[in-house]
């Protein structure tokens, strides 16, 4: 495993004596108010460091936890852009991550021109955007914000509100009798977003439920216009309905992270409540090999070639268990075994096994 991805060591850490005692001050220098996201920071283990006036502060790179990817995504679609970056965040809240993307191009490519797009429905959080936006001097001709819920068509939904400060999971109301707190607000399709841009770097998009509906009704323009998509899922139907949609649509899987698991990662075990998955257009968007991309790849597979190689030794166990067995006439579990080792070697994982060594060879590692 790695200490850091890479791409943290394009951007300097920045420090400043002079933000607010009620703001954050982030890796990128963003400022975000304290009271945004009072539990939220808690929970993803971001509880604030408290400063006296004046004393220094230091935007340490994100830790390892649920966003970690998050930020990968945004900071090297950011690196990516040319002539103008383009980025959709979709259930925005306060615009943490689009004010993130503005940022990471500003710091990078200076005076590269910015079309930020902003969607969130919540009231008060769609207040904070605003204000958020503003605090980190962000230009109004640079950005649109939208007062809407998105869904699969343009129209109205019931959507959830309240508690905007501990709370970022409001939704679609499909059922009223299970929310206290709702409003009907406008929704607007993706389709129509997309209606207006010629390309997009990066849409992010964090809809709690929604992501399939959302992404499959506008599967066209995505495949046309956005180069990298960063999905957090809510449920293992969502994912799998997604990664068939994209992998239908010849789209590149860069990340695949289940939601409600812990799952070891290049940079240590990370436990995620919203799943993560990143699909990158290869019409759009070179797939090349690079070395971090490589080494990426190696570390996978030698994470795969640990769980093959105890399938490997468990099936050996097994066929000298039937031997033993046969030996012993014992009929009845000699047939029991020969059912177990059949489903083994017919299971999906062991018919990927040639596939892997396959991989191995053409990458120069070494293998059977």
């Amino acid at each position: 495993m790695t200490e850091h991805h890479p791409v943290f060591d394009k951007f300097e850490v920045f420090s400043s004596d002079t933000i607010p005692v009620d703001c954050h001050w982030g890796f990128l220098g963003e400022i975000q108010r304290k009271h945004y996201d009072t539990e939220v920071a808690i929970v993803l283990g971001l509880a604030p460091i408290e400063y006296a006036p004046g004393q220094l502060r230091y935007g340490n790179p994100p830790p390892l936890n649920e966003e970690y990817h998050e930020w990968i995504d945004v900071l090297e679609a950011a690196i990516a852009a040319q002539n103008c970056f383009t980025m959709i965040e979709l259930g925005a809240g306060f615009g943490k991550w689009i004010g993130r993307g503005g940022l990471a191009v500003r710091l990078y490519h200076d005076h590269l021109p910015l079309k930020l797009i902003a969607v969130e429905a919540e009231p008060t959080h769609f207040q904070w955007l605003q204000q958020h936006l503003k605090d980190n001097g962000f230009e109004p001709e640079s950005y649109e914000l939208i007062e809407a819920a998105v869904d699969a068509q343009d129209g109205e939904v019931i959507f959830q509100i309240g508690d905007p400060g501990s709370d970022y999971g409001q939704s679609i109301v499909r059922d009223t009798t299970a929310v206290k707190s709702t409003k009907r607000v406008p929704a607007i399709s993706l389709n129509r977003i997309l209606s207006q841009l010629d390309k997009v770097d990066l849409i992010d998009l964090d809809i709690q439920g929604e992501e399939y509906r959302v992404l499959s009704s506008a599967i066209e323009a995505l495949n046309a216009k956005v180069k990298r998509i960063h999905i957090g899922t809510h449920g293992e139907d969502i994912e799998r309905d997604l990664r068939e949609l994209f992998r239908n649509h010849g789209w590149y899987k860069l990340n695949d992270c289940a939601c409600q698991k812990s799952q070891m990662t290049e940079w240590g075990m990370v436990s995620f409540g919203d799943g993560v998955q990143t699909w990158i257009n290869p019409r759009l968007s070179q797939v090349e090999p690079t070395t971090t991309e490589l080494n990426r790849l190696q570390w996978m597979l030698s994470e795969l070639e640990k769980k093959e190689q105890q399938q490997w030794l468990d099936l050996q166990r097994l066929k000298q268990e039937k031997q033993t067995l046969e030996t012993e006439q014992q009929t009845p579990k000699v047939a029991a075994l020969e059912d177990r080792i059949a489903a083994m070697e017919s299971s999906k994982f062991w018919k990927l096994r040639n596939t892997w060594f396959r991989i191995k060879r053409a990458l120069g590692l070494k293998g059977e």
